[in-house]
């Protein structure tokens, strides 16, 4: 029987004997672990066996079988069942995207001038988009889900044709383009760009709308969700809004440091932004009026709005996300990392939050709970992340040279942890799996493997049979 050793180091027990796990660092969340186990005369050296008889409560073997399948092989396996392993860069994925439908990925390389669709059912190869210059800095789907844009390292973003693969349009910047997104209706592209400039321009013809001035380079835009106004954020320490029909600006909301995210409410009647002074800031679209300031210790590096519009999440250099009331400016959550946050998301139904850090892997969070996180591990660091539409999976691209499609309700069940009784089953079926055989089950194990979640039992159903 494979060993439990209980480590100090691990990092992501559940919390169930301490109070919520944003209220506690993890290594007092594992302090109190160890009390509670040591008063059972729980030894590092225990093995399952030897555990089981020490008639733990179930909420304790959790906590253990928690830590005890972080790594284990049959976790990887039943991962790979559910999702996929995208391997297509001599290098990292640098960014990813979802098809609205949720049925396609497109990524760009950190290195290589080539953008990859992805057939997220099949892991599949649907087409290769090449470029001149490497890397990819930005990549979109249009919501209609025909189109891609691109936005490679030489002074232009291109439009392609999902279907064909064919390149539509090369739309020609006076400076890298970092930045793109499309309008609601798929009609048209804003891209920011080095030059301090966003352009928005025409997806069917290729041709520019408007020219939208900055005194500095562009590093955010956002269209509204009405498409009638686009949001630009820039290293002036300004964002500002601006009409979509006329080009006019609408609006200057002035910061003391560059803007790197920006975003619209979902009924478009607000705007968050987020900046190197340290704060995000909630405006009114109409009048250029700032709302509330959100306070962090250092940069902020990303903003989003909850679906109903009535939470921000920021992500910070403060190795911290937080997440806020946006009727009155009140911190709710923080989300405690062990290195800067570039990014946060809510799902959408606005219960979890996906946030990728520095120095730590992808993490989904329970906002309802505030349960530890679940942890998406890459062999090394994270560089994207993207939650699918329905916000079922999860894609995360890595410097290890691979993208991994997680489902999430696979996740969480590895998360939760499993009692002893499904852990002693989960040993014997990864034996049979190894052996190419089918586990031999007796009735008391049949009844332990119906126990499971459905996911787990779908990706394992053809590894077990009960005894003749």
């Amino acid at each position: 029987m494979k060993k439990a050793y209980l480590s100090f180091s691990m990092v992501a027990i559940c919390g169930v004997f301490a109070v919520h796990a944003m209220e506690q660092t993890p290594e007092q969340e594992q302090a109190k672990l160890w009390e509670e186990l040591s008063k059972r005369g729980v030894e590092k050296g225990a093995s399952l066996e030897e555990l089981k008889k020490l008639g733990l409560p179930e909420e304790m073997q959790l906590a253990i079988t928690k830590w005890r399948y972080a790594k284990h092989p049959i976790k990887n396996f039943v991962m790979n069942k559910t999702g996929q392993v995208l391997h297509g860069y001599d290098g990292g994925f640098f960014k990813l995207a979802f098809s609205s439908d949720g049925t396609k990925i497109v990524s760009g390389p950190d290195r290589k001038a080539e953008v990859i669709i992805w057939d997220v059912q099949t892991g599949e190869q649907l087409h290769r988009l090449q470029h001149e210059e490497g890397p990819t800095l930005g990549v979109a789907f249009s919501p209609d889900g025909s189109k891609v844009v691109t936005a490679p390292a030489d002074g232009t973003a291109r439009i392609w044709d999902v279907q064909t693969g064919k390149q539509l349009h090369r739309l020609q910047h006076g400076g890298t383009v970092w930045m793109v997104a499309f309008s609601p209706d798929s009609s048209k592209v804003v891209t920011g760009s080095t030059s301090g400039t966003a352009q928005i321009w025409n997806v069917q013809t290729g041709k520019e709308f408007h020219l939208l001035q900055h005194e500095d380079r562009v590093k955010s835009v956002a269209f509204s969700p009405d498409g009638s106004r686009v949001v630009t954020g820039s290293a002036d320490g300004t964002a500002r809004i601006w009409d979509v029909q006329t080009g006019e600006q609408l609006q200057m909301l002035q910061h003391g440091g560059a803007v790197p995210s920006v975003a619209f409410s979902p009924n478009s009647s607000k705007v968050v932004t987020g900046s190197y002074d340290d704060t995000a800031r909630i405006w009114d679209v109409q009048t250029g009026k700032e709302l509330h300031q959100l306070q962090h210790e250092k940069k902020v590096f990303s903003v989003a709005f909850s679906p109903d519009g009535s939470r921000v999440v920021t992500g910070s250099e403060d190795n911290t996300a937080r997440i806020w009331s946006v009727q009155i400016g009140k911190e709710l959550h923080r989300l405690q990392h062990e290195g800067s946050v570039l990014s946060a998301a809510f799902s959408s139904d606005g219960t979890k939050v996906l946030t990728q850090s520095y120095y730590d892997t992808a993490s989904i969070w329970n906002v309802q709970t505030s349960e530890e996180p679940y942890k998406l591990l890459h062999e090394k660091e994270v560089e994207s992340v993207a939650f699918s539409p329905d916000s079922t999976k999860v894609v995360t691209g890595s410097a290890d040279k691979t993208a991994r499609i997680w489902d999430v309700a696979t996740v969480e069940e590895f998360a939760r942890g499993f009692t002893f009784a499904q852990a002693e089953l989960l040993d014997a079926l990864w034996v049979a799996i190894k052996s190419k055989q089918r586990l031999q089950a007796t009735p008391e194990q049949m009844a332990v493997f119906e126990s499971f979640a459905q996911v787990i039992q779908d990706a394992l159903r053809l590894y077990i049979k009960p005894v003749q």
